[in-house]
């Protein structure tokens, strides 16, 4: 299970430092490193916390710019399995990641490299309703797509699209593997 994590995380790096979380140099490739040592994986942690930070300081900015509440929903990530989604069955979980894929990721598609990654917002309360929120790095536009289900056929369809002016983020500069066992030393 353990190494199921870090594979996930390396493969989290990877995808948001393609979609846009500006990671400083970490002086090793994160998308091929495996952690070998405590110190490795302590670093993996740290750096999977950062991110995690940023990724949600960007959701929260979006959620509070539309006047969304976040605990009515339930954040899942663009890269997650359908059957992860409990709230779904894996068959609409499946037709909701097609549709915000094609609609969000398509060919005329807002985002852009370098922007935050979306993120998959469910509403608890209300299974037919999810949306896509992400930033702009570049101006920090927040961006959301609004999507619900047709019950009857169990389709998902985009309803709305929205883009309001929110802060622009700075840049995530995590430490070095070295700084960071250099500081975990200091401790």
């Amino acid at each position: 299970m353990k190494v199921h994590r870090y594979l996930i995380i390396g493969v989290l790096v990877a995808a948001l430092t393609i979609t846009g979380i500006a990671v400083s140099s970490t002086e090793a490739d994160t998308d091929h490193f495996t952690p070998k040592t405590a110190e490795e994986k302590a670093w993996m942690d740290y750096v999977y916390k950062e991110i995690n930070k940023k990724l949600f300081e960007a959701y929260d900015d979006g959620m509070a710019v539309f006047g969304i509440d976040k605990e009515k929903y339930q954040y899942y990530d663009l890269h997650a399995d359908s059957e992860e989604i409990k709230e779904l069955s894996e068959d609409s979980a499946q037709q909701l990641f097609s549709t915000v894929y094609s609609k969000v990721l398509g060919k005329d598609k807002d985002i852009k490299q370098g922007d935050i990654k979306p993120g998959l917002f469910i509403n608890k309360e209300d299974l037919k309703e999810a949306f896509v929120l992400f930033k702009a790095t570049e101006d920090g536009k927040n961006y959301i797509y609004w999507f619900q289900r047709d019950e009857s056929e169990n389709t998902w369809s985009l309803s709305k699209k929205n883009v309001k002016a929110g802060k622009k983020l700075k840049p995530l500069k995590m430490k070095k593997l070295e700084e960071f066992k250099a500081s975990q030393q200091a401790d």
